[in-house]
Formats: C-alpha cells, sequence, structure tokens
C-alpha cells in the first residue's frame, strides 16, 4: 500500500478509535483518530469523553511509512475499538474511577 492509500484510510476514520491497556497502577488509553494518534493516562472514566482526539499527539504528515503501516496492521487486526462502543458499553456506564 503506498503512502497516500494508507493516509486515505487513516484519515478517512470516522471517530476516534482507542485501545484501552491495563497495568497495576493504571489504565493506559492508546488513540487513533482521522487528525493522527497518540495516548494518554487516565484518571477517571470520564477522560475518555473529554480528551482532545482532534489534537492528536503526531499528525499523520509526522508520521513515517513503516509506523503508519504498523498502525493500519493493528486497526485492522482489532486491537483498537470505535470509542463509542466503549462509552455505551455497561462496563463503563457502572465505574466512574480507574481502577
Amino acid at each position: 500500500m503506498s503512502r497516500d492509500e494508507m493516509l486515505n484510510k487513516l484519515k478517512s476514520i470516522a471517530e476516534p478509535i482507542v485501545s484501552l491497556t491495563g497495568f497495576s497502577d493504571g489504565v493506559v488509553c492508546d488513540y487513533i483518530s482521522s487528525e493522527g494518534y497518540g495516548g494518554f493516562e487516565l484518571y477517571d472514566w470520564s477522560d475518555l469523553e473529554s480528551y482532545g482526539y482532534d489534537e492528536p499527539d503526531r499528525t499523520w504528515e509526522e508520521t513515517d511509512e513503516k509506523e503508519l503501516e504498523e498502525l493500519i496492521n493493528m486497526i485492522d487486526s482489532g486491537h483498537f475499538q470505535p470509542l463509542s462502543s466503549i462509552l455505551n458499553s455497561s462496563d463503563f456506564k457502572t465505574n466512574s474511577r480507574v481502577t
């Protein structure tokens, strides 16, 4: 896939997609949006709703081809989920603090 094809695919993401990873001391959210990608530590579950996904840590223009390919592979493998599916899940609605 060419760089332009990869960029078109990533820029067409309709809503942020996220991957949550739990550690013994907290939860980290990695995200991909149509603007770029990044990550942040959750202090409270409401952080998922309020984070500025349109102001990514890295924009697509700053990202090299290898990273673009890795991100697309992660998306295609199901590593990321739409943010709305997490926000609408019963687990999210019943937990107010990250533990």
